[in-house]
């Protein structure tokens, strides 16, 4: 239990980037005067780096050890983030953004694989998003009220420092081994606090045994990948919403503060909506419950974009968005654990949603420049359609039969 409570808290720093980033961004293009393109930008190079560090956990996620590698990259993230905060060269901003990005990928990768290994994985996933929500949530709170007014953009990042150092404990309950390494069958029977099946083992053997063709391998393994590419097209819709959603508000006029308090209490509804699909995957499965996360995604999308001067709709739509954006995400992760095949096709989530979180922002912020929601609100709504499209399509199905000789 405490080695997934632990992972629980490295997923929470993981994503603490992409929790604040309407606050991030917005900060940073007061303090140094970027335009919407340029911020776009800043967060395509923070996911440049978080791609490259996740996508490359597939090679080195169960073999590096957990606690020390954790560690590490927080500690460098953490003394990124701070130089952050006195840095006015674009350039450099960007540098220091995928190095950001490339720390907190890696730590992402971990706290994601642990996950799967848990014998209860989907109602872990909802806990993990549920918990990476909440630290969003504390922070949008707290950061217009108590740091943002007096300090800035350097409140912002001293508010993220905090909270990191605040959850940095909790990685001493890492394993010091690599992960699978060390675990009994007790656990893999769910006898021991931690709770953690060694299922990569397993299916690593089930496919070496199984003397099969490539393609017959690649079809079987599509479920995987349309699980995976799901991910992205959900971040990319999502993102893209979630960047500018404070720009936009701005734009029609809102209160900053209470915008500050809308966009927190929206993350309530992030918390919220990854808790019920953790117990509603267990009843119902993943495709029709991610299905419904979408309908209550783009519904969000939708009033946001009509919202204009009218705030009730805008928070409406703000609370609809993000408990269908953060319900959604634990059924993509269960389903994806489910299919996967060796243990380490898990990982390559994190990277799926690093590639639409850099995708998404800079769509946007190109053609958001001029202040029209158009382009933002119907390339969210068709990727978030196409995501419920191949989660639903996902299911596996007996590989064809191979080819007569």
């Amino acid at each position: 239990m405490l080695l997934l409570i632990a992972a629980v808290g490295a997923a929470v720093i993981g994503v603490l980037f992409y929790n604040v980033m309407p606050l991030y961004l917005g900060t940073m293009q007061d303090s140094l005067n970027l335009t919407a393109s340029q911020i776009g930008f800043v967060a395509s190079a923070f996911f440049l780096g978080f791609n490259i560090s996740s996508a490359s956990s597939y090679f080195w996620v169960r073999k590096l050890p957990i606690r020390s590698t954790v560690a590490g990259a927080v500690i460098a993230m953490a003394l990124l983030l701070g130089t952050s905060a006195f840095v006015v060269n674009y350039a450099a901003v960007l540098g220091l953004s995928a190095l950001v990005g490339a720390c907190s990928g890696a730590v992402a990768s971990v706290a994601a694989t642990l996950m799967g290994d848990a014998k209860n994985a989907a109602r872990w996933f909802g806990v993990k998003v549920a918990a990476e929500s909440l630290g969003g949530v504390v922070l949008l709170f707290v950061l217009p009220i108590a740091l943002i007014p007096a300090l800035g953009f350097k409140g912002t990042v001293l508010g993220m420092l905090a909270m990191i150092g605040l959850l940095f404990p909790l990685l001493l309950f890492l394993g010091k081994k690599p992960i699978g390494e060390g675990v009994s069958v007790e656990a893999a029977t769910g006898h021991d606090g931690a709770a953690l099946a060694d299922t990569a083992s397993v299916r690593l053997e089930q496919n070496s045994a199984a003397q099969i063709s490539l393609p017959a391998l690649l079809w079987s393994r599509r479920a995987v990948w349309f699980g995976i590419f799901a991910m992205l097209l959900f971040f990319v819709g999502g993102s893209g919403v979630w960047a500018f959603e404070e720009r936009i508000a701005t734009n029609y006029g809102f209160d900053p503060t209470w915008v500050g308090g809308v966009l927190g209490i929206s993350l309530i509804f992030a918390v919220i909506g990854p808790l019920v699909s953790g117990a509603v995957g267990q009843k119902f499965g993943n495709r029709v419950p991610f299905v419904i996360a979408c309908v209550f995604t783009v519904a969000g999308i939708v009033a946001i974009a009509g919202s204009s001067h009218v705030a009730f709709y805008y928070a409406l739509g703000a609370c609809a968005f993000m408990f269908g954006w953060g319900g959604g995400m634990p059924f993509i992760y269960s389903k994806v654990a489910m299919e996967d095949p060796d243990g380490r096709h898990l990982a390559l989530t994190i990277p799926a949603i690093g590639i639409g979180s850099m995708l998404g922002p800079g769509i946007t912020g190109m053609f958001y420049g001029d202040g029209s929601i158009v382009v933002l609100q119907w390339m969210s709504v068709i990727t978030v359609a196409l995501a419920a499209a191949l989660i639903w399509f996902s299911h596996a199905q007996p590989s064809p039969p191979p080819a007569p000789a």
